[in-house]
């Protein structure tokens, strides 16, 4: 994780993209129904630049396209851990 996190914010926590992207891991809006969901509270972009909060999101997220197509880095458009 720590290579496409490097990749996607060169590890800045509170970066936010032009696409809607958030924190270290780059999570993007789309998500945060699913998360806030799976969290059982509202969550918001700024919630996302706690560097904390960016890496669990991302492990969720990471568990949800691994269950669905058995590809956990979907969400970062690599095809496998050794890509990034």
């Amino acid at each position: 994780m720590s290579k496409i996190m490097f990749r996607e914010s060169r590890c800045t926590p509170n970066i936010r993209s032009t696409t809607s992207d958030t924190g270290l891991l780059q999570i993007n809006d789309i998500n945060h129904t699913y998360l806030g969901d799976q969290w059982g509270t509202h969550v918001s972009w700024g919630m996302l630049t706690n560097p904390t909060l960016n890496v669990l999101a991302a492990a969720q997220l990471f568990d949800y396209w691994h269950n669905a197509t058995g590809n956990g880095y979907q969400p970062w458009k690599l095809t496998d851990r050794t890509n990034p």
